[in-house]
């Protein structure tokens, strides 16, 4: 083998080398980038913070309340079939009881609280947050001002 071939041959593993080495790097920025990524495990002990990253809907209800327990189940059918892997999606039952409903992320949150999220003082339910990915509102309701559609509409509109 020759100088010249010796040569090409550690040119070639060089090469090669910072090629492993760049691919390495990138896996790892994008490893680090998608670790930074907002929680979509949305639980009774998540704050306001865990919501960020994905337009999120909170709906605060109450088991003993006849609306409410007409809301969860469309809620169910309507919101959760279709966004729960789009969206951050929480019922928080203020009686810290759970509906008859299977499936859906409910729990009573006392982190979550209407009042303290929209600043608007609210003494009735069902009532809601839809929140861009940004953790803005971008709607609301105190006791059935707006309903499901409503929800379901806006949630389109912030995944477009």
């Amino acid at each position: 083998m020759t100088a010249k071939n010796k040569t090409e041959k550690k040119t070639n593993k060089n090469k090669f080398l910072y090629i492993v080495i760049a691919l390495l790097l990138l896996f790892f920025i994008l490893l680090f980038l998608t670790n930074r990524s907002v929680k979509y495990n949305i639980t009774t002990e998540s704050t306001i913070d865990d919501f960020l990253g994905k337009p999120s809907v909170i709906l605060f209800v109450g088991t003993y309340c006849g609306h409410c327990n007409v809301m969860v189940p469309e809620y169910k059918t309507k919101i959760w079939k279709d966004y729960k892997d789009k969206a951050n999606l929480w019922v928080n039952v203020i009686d810290n009881k759970k509906f008859n409903v299977s499936d859906i992320a409910q729990g009573y949150n006392i982190n979550l609280n209407y009042d303290l999220i929209t600043k608007d003082k609210c003494l009735y339910i069902p009532s809601f947050v839809v929140l861009d990915k940004y953790g803005e509102i971008v709607l609301k309701s105190c006791g059935g001002e707006k309903d499901i559609d409503d929800i379901k509409e806006t949630l389109d509109k912030l995944l477009e």
